[in-house]
């Protein structure tokens, strides 16, 4: 479950700054730095409880590659801009349904938790 939860902040991280990009929104650099944030402390909780000899060894190299994408979008984040076709009444249409994926997350989040405390440990 923890090996899902980081991968989940991770994809979140990513999304949030394509967003940025595309928006030129700074929010969503913010929101990315924080996915980056929590990503790195389950990360940091997932190799504390990995106990196969072979995963550790795997999992030990991940700190420096995510250390190395964080630093990629900072210097992104740095760059500003966007993409002004997304000011067109056609991309904001397709945003507005497109901002269900938060709803989706906020239903599936609390989901996720009941479900982890459900499992038999």
């Amino acid at each position: 479950m923890l090996d899902e939860q980081t991968e989940k902040h991770l994809y979140h991280a990513r999304m949030q700054s394509w967003i940025a990009l595309a928006t030129g929104d700074d929010s969503r650099w913010q929101q990315a730095d924080d996915e980056f944030k929590l990503m790195d402390g389950r990360l940091s909780a997932l190799i504390a409880n990995t106990a196969d000899l072979d995963r550790l060894a795997k999992a030990k190299g991940l700190p420096q590659r995510i250390a190395d994408l964080i630093t990629a979008n900072k210097t992104l984040w740095g760059l500003k801009g966007k993409n002004t076709v997304l000011d067109t009444p056609e991309a904001k249409a397709v945003a507005t349904i497109m901002a269900s994926g938060t709803r989706i997350d906020e239903a599936a989040d609390p989901l996720a938790e009941a479900m982890k405390k459900a499992q038999p440990r």
